[in-house]
């Protein structure tokens, strides 16, 4: 057995605010509609996703103190089972989040989150994050597995704000386009793997 591919989703600042607000005042989880996830890549491809849900304790309201302290209740965060994404063929090696600006939209939740996802069945997939995992588009070009991904901002010869940059055994670094899948760039290297 190998070891899985793990990745947290945790909302930036401002959805770390309204994830903190929510979990003060939801009955439950599904009240919370951008709580932070945890991924799992499988050996046979299939992406687990899960939820950290916030738990109350019952009865862990604590009497007001006398000396004119805040009530306090226990919290706890679990984990449960969200959804599945099915998409690879084989073994997931590697994540990565992608936020990108959404233009169309003009309030504080102006970026559109999305989960990159690697393996051996040659292909990077990207998944909608905000829309329970929605395959949008895969990216082929490497021959060989894709053991690792990243995203960066993109330097002077791209145009785009990020980059996705994965690296493969058939002795390649590729740069890609986020928007329409585009490889931007394939560099050779030397060695066996990357």
């Amino acid at each position: 057995a190998t070891v899985p591919a793990l990745c947290v989703y945790y909302p930036d600042t401002s959805e770390a605010e309204s994830f903190a607000t929510a979990a003060r005042g939801a009955k439950n989880a599904a009240e919370m509609s951008d709580v932070p996830h945890l991924f799992i890549g499988t050996e046979n491809g299939v992406i687990l996703c899960y939820n950290f849900d916030v738990v109350r304790s019952p009865n862990s309201i604590k009497a007001k103190p006398t000396d004119g302290a805040a009530m306090t209740e226990e919290r706890s965060f679990v984990l449960s089972k969200r959804f599945k994404l099915e998409g690879h063929i084989d073994g997931v090696n590697d994540f990565a989040i992608l936020r990108q600006r959404n233009t169309k939209l003009e309030s504080v939740d102006a970026y559109d989150r999305f989960l990159l996802s690697c393996g051996e069945d040659k292909m990077i997939i990207m998944w909608d994050i905000k829309r329970h995992g929605t395959k949008l588009r895969v990216f082929a070009g490497h021959t060989g597995v894709v053991q690792c991904l990243c995203v960066s901002h993109a330097w002077e010869n791209f145009d785009e704000e990020e980059v996705i940059i994965s690296a493969s055994w058939d002795h390649t670094i590729a740069v890609w386009n986020p928007r329409d899948g585009t490889q931007l760039k394939s560099i050779k290297t030397p060695g066996m793997y990357v």
